[in-house]
Formats: structure tokens, sequence, C-alpha cells
């Protein structure tokens, strides 16, 4: 009898020690899923790419190369970023405009093949193609004419799926530059598609945020309906970077300013879809009027509450198990010697 005993206790004190040792292995790597081509190609200047419900299309078919991206919960209603002017500033973060120029229809706009890469050791897939803007006439000293380049990576995570486009001028020469101009700046008309029609409006602005995030130095554009654009506040060469909202002509632009820079510049915004029930981290500084105005400062959303199982409870529970089953195997000695 004793000896049945013995052996139950010992398988207890077994098992207690695998859950231990369980709980020691780090959990196995999940991946985010990969990234399908739902449409498109090179040579019709455009592609459309889904993951994690997230849905972007990439085109520069038209007279201007735009985003339009959207999740699976709002294909009825989707979001467009459409790069079409450029102007300077005698203010790196807006201010009076110097030499605007509208780039509808002054580009041809070459795609490149799509590039999948699978990055085992983080479980993320990356899907990258390029769109360059070739200028069709090039620029004099009165209207500059650069060539601009967007180098897409759609990023593919268990976190979830973003947009990142790499922004790179170059060829802008010194001479471009207005004799009080301070920044240039790239000029994103938005617009919201409502419905199967596919009816494209100018995206209200009343109620937009500019979000300050300090722990990853970036601007971010809450342009409600659960989409976002973010912009680092630093390019290559030390270039500063604001984003903001404004207006041009009474229609709704993101303005991202770069101040001076020779020649080359290099930035990587990002588009993406949020999620309501969780907050953007950061400071609102300001949300925006009707017509492109900034109402002020607003107090920032109060931190969220933490999760009830950290990284530190984990230790704890470990212990426990151990001291379980050591409890068992010293009565198991204690039955032994008895």
């Amino acid at each position: 009898m004793r000896f049945h005993s013995v052996a139950a206790a010992a398988v207890v004190a077994l098992a207690l020690l695998q859950l231990a040792a369980a709980q020691q292995q780090p959990p196995p790597q999940q991946r985010g899923p990969r990234i399908p081509l739902l449409g498109g190609s090179k040579e019709q200047k455009k592609f459309t790419l889904s993951s994690n419900g997230f849905n972007v299309e990439a085109n520069g078919a038209g007279n201007a190369p735009f985003y339009m991206y959207w999740s699976d919960d709002s294909a009825e209603s989707k979001q467009v970023v459409m790069f079409e002017k450029l102007w300077q500033t005698d203010d790196t973060g807006g201010g009076r405009k110097l030499k605007m120029v509208n780039l509808m229809g002054m580009y041809d706009w070459i795609f490149t093949e799509i590039k999948n890469t699978e990055r085992n050791e983080s479980g993320i897939f990356e899907t990258a193609f390029n769109m360059t803007g070739i200028p069709r006439l090039q620029g004099n000293s009165i209207t500059p004419k650069p060539t601009i380049s967007f180098q897409n990576h759609l990023i593919s995570s268990k976190e979830g799926t973003r947009l990142k486009f790499d922004v790179e001028i170059s060829g802008f020469i010194d001479s471009w530059w207005h004799p009080d101009a301070k920044s240039l700046v790239m000029a994103y008309r938005i617009e919201g598609v409502e419905g199967s029609t596919m009816t494209r409006r100018p995206t209200p602005l009343n109620g937009i945020k500019r979000i300050k995030n300090a722990r990853n130095n970036t601007d971010i554009i809450d342009l409600g309906r659960s989409y976002a654009f973010e912009a680092s506040n630093n390019a290559t060469g030390g270039v500063k970077v604001t984003a903001s909202i404004g207006t041009d002509e009474k229609l709704p632009y993101i303005l991202v300013s770069y101040s001076k820079f020779s020649m080359h510049m290099r930035h990587d915004p990002t588009i993406y879809t949020t999620n309501p029930a969780q907050p953007q981290q950061g400071e609102v500084v300001a949300t925006y009027t009707s017509d492109g105005n900034e109402e002020g400062n607003i107090p920032p959303p109060p931190p969220s509450s933490p999760s009830t199982t950290t990284s530190a409870a984990l230790p704890c529970a470990r212990a426990m198990w151990h001291f379980a089953a050591v409890t068992v195997l010293v009565s198991l000695l204690y039955t032994f010697s008895g």
C-alpha cells in the first residue's frame, strides 16, 4: 500500500517539475501571415496587397501617385493619400508658401517588380517595390522637377501590418531654393472613398488630431475612421521633419515639411489602420477645425491599464511550482525513512 502511495506521489512530483520547466521555455515564435498580391502589375503601374486584414493599393497610373488603404472592417470607407504638390516655406514648420509646384502630370511613374522577403528570426514577412517618378520635362531655375522615388515596404508581423514608404528626393539643385526658404513641403491630398461606387470626396478636417510620439520621435496624423499617417521627425543628413494638416485652394492636405537640404534627402513615412479600442500612443498636441486651423493643445489620453499578466509575474509562478515539487519530494523521503 505504501509503495502505491509513494509511486503516486512521485508521479505528481514529476508532473510538477515538468510544468515548471515548460514555463521556463520561451513561447514559440508567432509569425505574421504572408502577403498576397490581389491585383495589378508593374506594367499597369498598380499593385494591390493584403495582409492581417490591412489592404493597400499603390497606384501611379494617373497624373499623381497615390495610396488607397483600408481594413477588412472598413471596406466601404477607404482612405486615399495622394502626392500632388511641392512648395517651399520661410518657416521650418509651415509659413509663407514660396515657389509652389503642382506635380499633376509632370512625372512618369515607373514600378519595379515585387520582392518578397521572410525574416526567419523575427517572424516578419515583407513585400517591397519601388515607384519612381521621372520628370517629363527637366526643371529649370524657376520650376524644380527633381527625381522622386517611393520605396515601399509592406511589413506583416503578429502585431499587424503597415506600409512604410521611403521617400527619396534626388537632384534638388541649390538654385531651386528661394532666397527666403527654410523648408520644402511635400503635400499629400487626402480623400475618402465611399461605398461600392468608389466616390471620392475630400477628407473632412474637423476633428483630425496631430499627435506627438516622443518615444518614437514621430508625428502622427490621426485622420479618424481608424486611419493614420505617421512621419519620423528625422530624415537623412540631419534634415528635420514635421507633419501637420493644411489646405490649399480649400482642399485638405497632409503637409510633411523638410528643413533645407542640398541635392538629396530620404525619409520614411508610414500609413496604417488603427484599432479604436487602442488609442494612439503619444500626446495629442492639436486638433483641427473644418478649415484646417489648429484648435490648440488638449490633454493627452490617460495611460492604459497595465496587463494583469506581466513578465515579472512569471518567475513567481515558476517559483511556486518548484516549491510544490520540492515539498512532494521531501514527503517521499520522509515516507521512505519511516
